[in-house]
């Protein structure tokens, strides 16, 4: 879907506001895993709260939001998922799909997207690319190798499957840095490069170094922080890793702009998360959501409402004028975007409106025992 410039420019201040400058968001993501369980954790520190958890159908076509000039990537969703978007459906901070893929962008300051001659995708809407097509991080690798990913926000990238494999996917000096298997010593992504945090960590007290954490920036704090955390618990642990990883992410996100708490069980595919200001813990079993493509498959569970433990009862349909509701909700708070133009509002509100449901296949005679074209497992 080629855009005009007006939302274009919409689509830019997007993705540059949801997790802008260093300074205001200091995100934490880390992987445990063990026989227990394989858990993806992240924190969220932005000064704006609010939000949307969606449940997103597989079986979409969808067509990616970019520039005149641009090839857009296409696509038709293969699993469905369960992402937390704060400016508009489509453009996710992060989610976890059906097949226990889970990925979250984090803010680099200095990075530099490659200039390629691939398929062409906005970075947020890039991670919703690689939950609605992969099961594994190699696959989300190999696409920021040959994909045409682009924002004006400086991002780096976490992600982990449900096999136990991660990897950290930068951007750096105009060419994708993938870090994973023996390049990934350590499950963990801050602020800072994977490489300049693993220095840090050779530098600190405790590593074979004299500096003290609290000598490096926060980011590599945080990084050294959590690093002593995980290889505590690889020594042995008696805490539940679920309880160990909230009480991991309650240490490095207690800063008054943390919005979310998360952690992705990937082997049970459950999504457990807090929110600021509410006691309670919500969690969603993707096992237990109908992820097939239809009238008004896509839910919602508004993160400034209530919500119990099992948090499906409070989904509700997600309609056009609620990705309007929620554009307006969070622009408007972002005081160095004013004044926003109602025109840029209109165009990332209705994005999702040309989104429909791949015509549904013709089995031949006698081939009805086939598997589905959209297989979650």
């Amino acid at each position: 879907m080629r855009i005009s410039s007006a939302v274009t420019l919409a689509l830019a201040a997007l993705l540059a506001v949801a997790l802008a400058a260093p300074e205001l968001a200091a995100c934490t993501s880390f992987f445990i895993g063990g026989h227990d369980g394989r858990l993806m954790a992240f924190s969220y520190d932005w000064p704006i709260g609010g939000g949307r958890i969606l449940v997103n159908p597989s079986g979409l076509v969808k067509t990616a939001m970019v520039g005149a000039g641009a090839t857009p990537a296409t696509w038709t969703a293969k699993f469905g998922s369960v992402t937390f978007n704060q400016y508009g459906r489509e453009f996710p901070n992060g989610g976890m799909n059906r097949a226990g893929l889970a990925m979250h962008a984090l803010w680099l300051d200095g990075t530099a997207y490659p200039t390629s001659g691939g398929p062409a995708i906005e970075a947020l809407q890039w991670i919703q690319y690689c939950l609605d097509n992969f099961k594994f991080v190699r696959d989300v690798a190999d696409s920021a190798r040959t994909m045409s990913i682009s924002s004006p926000a400086s991002l780096h990238f976490f992600a982990c499957d449900a096999e136990g494999s991660c990897a950290v996917i930068e951007f750096l000096n105009g060419a994708p840095v993938i870090r994973a298997a023996d390049e990934l010593p350590l499950p963990l992504l801050t602020n800072s490069t994977y490489a300049g945090s693993i220095a840090a960590l050779d530098r600190s007290l405790g590593y074979g170094g004299a500096v003290a954490p609290s000598d490096q920036s926060p980011s590599l704090q945080r990084f050294v922080q959590t690093a002593s955390r995980l290889n505590t618990i690889r020594v042995g642990d008696p805490e539940v890793p679920l309880e160990r990883a909230f009480t991991m992410l309650a240490e490095v996100g207690a800063n008054d702009d943390n919005q979310w708490r998360i952690v992705y069980d990937l082997r049970a595919k459950v999504v457990h998360f807090t929110v600021r200001g509410k006691a309670e813990r919500g969690k969603l079993a993707l096992t237990a959501l109908d992820f097939s493509c239809r009238e008004g498959a896509v839910q919602a569970l508004d993160l400034g409402g209530a919500f119990a433990t099992d948090a499906a009862s409070a989904l509700k349909p997600f309609r056009p004028e609620d990705n309007l509701a929620l554009v307006r909700s969070t622009f408007p708070r972002t005081e160095f975007l004013q004044p926003f133009p109602e025109e840029r509002l209109l165009g990332i509100a209705s994005y999702p409106n040309g989104l429909a449901c791949a015509a549904p296949r013709q089995p031949a005679a006698g081939d009805a025992a086939r598997p589905t074209p959209f297989p979650v497992d």
